[in-house]
């Protein structure tokens, strides 16, 4: 049997969650085309100083290759990725990403698509979007590829994604941590200053645990979060640094040694989850409730509702940050309490 013409992926984001939350739609398009057929990631390029995605979608989602969008004032790049894309002979474009995303991003994406004869996008929502009978994100995904006539399940479901392979995690731990203590991460860090948590609160929260005298504490995120680190670890007096250190596959494997990964609504929550490793997320109001929860069997999602929830701001108006000062340090405490003192899950090891 000849071998499948390539799809192409249309994965626009370039966040660590919103990577994760495309997988359950990669997965129902292979089952849908077939495993002979070759799976191509069309993406933006990631901000300076940030991990994309793609480093672990690659492996995770069995893609083919990676093709980068260019800006839009760089013509001729745009006409050697069309004709990379006629030469690659691509059959069809499939719509991964945003469930709801701008008008410009369609049009673009559109544009692209009919330009390399490709046809309008499968799952690439217009101006009459689907009904939704969910908030989560990866489920509104996959009702978007329905609508467009590819079988999808019900519900987003990911198996327990393994760790991609990173020798040098072995090696970082076997130097810098302690034997015989269970590893929890702390994620201090988001994108988003609406979904930061105080400082002071993650520093009590570190605290608590060093004095029960039983856990190594890590500190897990990207370049970004290297300072916040930082300041942890001095205050603390201990702990592990791991963001800004580990790239984003070794930092994967990493979670995948811990026994709870503490974070907000960011890319090591959602990384974490995808692994089976237990997480407590600390998540502000600027999304509804259940769009944007990691897809894993054990998650503790702890919010703080407010009138002005569903915002949406990367940033928040208001001084007092009710909905990420709303979630007190007791009530971070206790979630982690209860989780610690259950029997660590030997599928999650």
């Amino acid at each position: 049997m000849p071998k499948k013409r390539p799809i192409l992926l249309l994965g626009w984001q370039t966040t660590i969650g919103s990577g994760i939350a495309a997988l359950p739609a990669i997965h129902a398009v292979r089952a849908h085309f077939g495993e002979d057929a070759e799976y191509w990631l069309l993406t933006r390029p990631a901000p300076a100083g940030t991990s994309h995605p793609a480093e672990l979608l690659i492996g995770w989602g069995r893609l083919e290759g990676l093709l980068f969008l260019p800006r839009l004032r760089h013509v001729w790049r745009w006409l050697a990725l069309l004709r990379k894309v006629h030469r690659l002979g691509m059959d069809r474009a499939v719509y991964v990403d945003l469930s709801a995303p701008r008008r410009v991003t369609r049009i673009l994406l559109d544009a692209f698509c009919r330009l390399a004869g490709l046809g309008r996008p499968m799952g690439l929502p217009g101006q009459a979007q689907p009904i939704y009978s969910s908030p989560h994100e990866p489920a509104r995904r996959l009702a978007n590829l329905a609508a467009a006539g590819l079988p999808c399940p019900a519900s987003p479901y990911l198996p327990r994604l393994l760790p991609p392979a990173a020798v040098d995690v072995d090696a970082w731990l076997a130097a810098n941590a302690r034997p015989g203590r269970r590893l929890v991460a702390i994620c201090p860090g988001a994108r988003a200053q609406a979904n930061h948590w105080p400082e002071d609160r993650f520093i009590a929260l570190g605290e608590r645990l060093i004095r029960e005298g039983r856990y190594e504490l890590v500190i897990c995120g990207g370049p970004s979060e290297s300072g916040v680190a930082e300041r942890l670890r001095a205050r603390w007096g201990e702990g592990l640094v791991a963001a800004g250190t580990l790239s984003l596959v070794a930092t994967a494997r990493l979670l995948s040694r811990c026994d709870l990964v503490v974070g907000l609504d960011t890319g090591t929550s959602h990384l974490a989850a995808a692994l089976g490793v237990p997480v407590i997320e600390i998540q502000g109001g600027r999304c509804v409730v259940g769009a944007w929860d990691p897809i894993g069997r054990d998650v503790t999602v702890l919010r703080f509702e407010v009138p002005c929830a569903g915002c949406g701001h990367a940033v928040c108006p208001l001084a007092i940050h009710p909905c990420m000062r709303g979630i007190s340090l007791e009530q971070v405490w206790h979630a982690v309490q209860q989780r610690l003192a259950r029997p660590v899950d030997a599928a999650c090891t």
